[in-house]
């Protein structure tokens, strides 16, 4: 192990970060992007319409409405209710209160949509 010197002057062993300590027995990488399911894609590009527009009305970045992944989950689960809705990520009690009611109003108009405006024959 390589030695350091700390803030006192003291000399001090600084463990190795070397691949041959890393034990990836158990570690399952996280999935790709690509690999990572995006639920209804007729909701997710009406929700990214949507994040665009509300980031346009503050003048911020998309991503600082909700990220990408928020997008993705919110897709795939479909939440309703503003309970269920604190259960995506990304979502937390700010992002519920100030955008929350927009959220689930997009996502309850496309599920009462019929099946052919959702993109399903």
């Amino acid at each position: 192990m390589p030695a350091a010197v700390n803030r006192q002057g003291q000399s001090a062993t600084v463990p190795s970060l070397t691949p041959a300590t890393f034990d990836p027995a158990g570690v399952e990488p996280p999935p790709a992007p690509d690999d990572e399911p995006e639920g209804d894609p007729v909701l997710l590009q009406r929700l990214q319409a949507l994040r665009k527009t509300l980031a346009e009305g503050e003048s911020l970045p998309a991503y600082c409405i909700v990220q990408n992944r928020t997008l993705q989950e919110l897709a795939l689960r479909r939440p309703t209710e503003p309970d269920a809705l604190l259960q995506i990520y990304g979502i937390g009690k700010e992002k519920a209160r100030k955008y929350g009611d927009v959220l689930l109003q997009e996502i309850r108009a496309h599920l009462a949509a019929g099946p052919m405006e959702r993109g399903q024959a």
